[in-house]
């Protein structure tokens, strides 16, 4: 069932965070931290040793933040640092395999006797040889709104047309496609 697993502490969030749901379920670990960078540092340590699964991770990251040089710094280096197939910033990390070119697939660093994430990569449209991740990145407030957004007030026709484009590659539906996903 759906589920909401608010405020836990690192010990029992990683108890929980070992297990695949399969089901939309939020587990909110509260980390310390005795500054923005240091929390960064801190929540890459925790999804690289605590948490099962290799696939995508999304980073938050608010551009005020990104003023700070410390805390610029330390989301770089987690961008680098994190061991997932996918590292987003501000989009949703399964839009790389929505999007189908981007490489899509666990970190290729699990142990062959304990595949979380599965093993190699999918889609890889441009081929090439042996990603270890892909890193997307998108504006904190994306312009024009994503047709996925809760908040887009059209949204139920956009992915109508969406879908029947991609049941039928016909290019006369993409005007009112992008008519209705522009105004979002």
């Amino acid at each position: 069932p759906w589920g909401l697993l608010p405020g836990l502490d690192p010990i029992e969030g990683k108890a929980l965070c070992q297990t695949e749901t399969f089901a939309p379920v939020l587990i909110d670990v509260a980390l310390d931290g005795s500054s923005p960078a240091a929390f960064v540092e801190d929540a890459v340590r925790y999804c690289n040793q605590d948490i099962s699964g290799t696939l995508g991770v999304t980073l938050a990251v608010h551009p005020a933040s990104m003023l700070d040089p410390a805390t610029a710094a330390a989301v770089r280096h987690a961008i680098t640092d994190l061991r997932y197939g996918t590292v987003a910033v501000n989009i949703w990390a399964a839009s790389a395999f929505g999007l189908v070119s981007p490489p899509w697939g666990a970190y290729p660093s699990d142990d062959p006797s304990d595949i979380q994430s599965g093993h190699g990569f999918v889609h890889n449209t441009y081929l090439l040889p042996r990603p270890r991740k892909t890193v997307m990145k998108a504006p904190w407030y994306p312009v024009p709104k994503p047709a996925w957004c809760v908040t887009h007030r059209h949204s139920l026709p956009a992915l109508a047309a969406a879908t029947r484009l991609n049941a039928n590659p016909d290019p006369r539906i993409l005007p009112g496609l992008f008519a209705t996903a522009l105004r979002g």
